[in-house]
This record gives C-alpha cells, structure tokens and sequence, in this order.
C-alpha cells in the first residue's frame, strides 16, 4: 500500500506501461460544461496535484513510497 494520498486512490501513478493505455480517453458530455464548473474542477485538480508533490517530494528511498 502506497504513503502517498494520490498514489493510493491511483489518480496519480509515476509510471505507466503504455501497451495497457485505453484506446477511450475522453469521458462526459461537453455541452454539460461551464466556465464555473471548469474553474472549479481545474483549481481541485491544482490543489490535489500541489498536495500530491508535496507528498513526493519528501520520499527519499523507494521504500518510503509504501506503509510498513
């Protein structure tokens, strides 16, 4: 089980195998978007990225990425 938050709900990976990447990438309806609801998801997406390297950064052996 990874430390770090991101790692752990898996929206955060640091490394892919690209052979196993979906064909289908795009998800929802656009007409359903807005200008507020794109500033929102794009400043939860910033908090939760920020919040993801501040955990990463303070890894320093490979070990550390995983509870014990």
């Amino acid at each position: 089980r990874f430390t770090i938050k991101g790692l752990r709900e898996k929206w955060a990976w640091i490394s892919r195998r690209w052979i196993y990447t979906t064909d289908d990438t795009g998800v929802g309806d656009p007409s359903l978007s807005t200008p507020e609801k794109g500033k929102r998801f794009l400043e939860d997406c910033i908090d939760e990225v920020a919040a993801f390297l501040e955990d990463f950064s303070k890894i320093e052996k490979t070990e550390d990425l995983y509870e014990r």
